[in-house]
C-alpha cells in the first residue's frame, strides 16, 4: 500500500483547535487528523 500527502487549508482558529486536541492526546496533529479521516471513512463505509 502506498501513501499520499494531502494539503488541507485551515483557518488559524481551526488549526489552533486541532493542535489543542492533539496536544491533549499527546499525538502529532497529523496523526490526529489522519485518525479523524479514517474514522469518518469507516462510519461512511467508504472503501
Amino acid at each position: 500500500m502506498s501513501s499520499r500527502v494531502y494539503s488541507v487549508r485551515l483557518s488559524a482558529d481551526e488549526q489552533a483547535r486541532v493542535e489543542a486536541v492533539a496536544e491533549a492526546r499527546h499525538l502529532p496533529a497529523s496523526t490526529l487528523v489522519r485518525s479523524w479521516i479514517v474514522d469518518r471513512q469507516d462510519s461512511e463505509k467508504i472503501a
